[in-house]
């Protein structure tokens, strides 16, 4: 019998995780790309519903491969894979850090 060579979910995870930095970049240039589509200044002033709007669009664009990771991850976990854990909890302190950096961020705009 042949080896199974397809990617289990746990190596599946792994290389989700690893496009987080590409998921990032993309999340700032929507977001950035939003104000201006709306005919705002990066930069400048603008409303606070547009506030609120390009970082909903950003975090979800740039918590994306943290949620695809763990539902993958979770898998693993869920059909005793070994070393299924680690992916998990990578990409749920990430994903977990990435919203309270969002919120954090969106709550300092709305204060000023």
């Amino acid at each position: 019998m042949p080896p199974d060579t397809r990617a289990g979910p746990v190596r599946r995870a792994w290389l989700v995780l690893l496009l987080l930095p590409v998921s990032w970049l993309l999340a700032f240039a929507v977001g950035e790309g939003l104000i201006g589509a709306f005919g705002y200044n990066v930069g400048g002033s603008y409303p606070t519903w547009l506030a609120v709007l390009t970082d909903v669009v950003a975090c979800v664009v740039a918590v994306a491969p943290c949620l695809v990771g763990g539902l993958l991850a979770w898998r693993g976990c869920r059909t005793h894979q070994p070393h299924a854990l680690p992916p998990l909890v990578v990409s749920t302190v990430l994903g977990t850090a990435l919203v309270a950096l969002t919120l954090v961020s969106l709550i300092g705009d709305l204060v000023r």
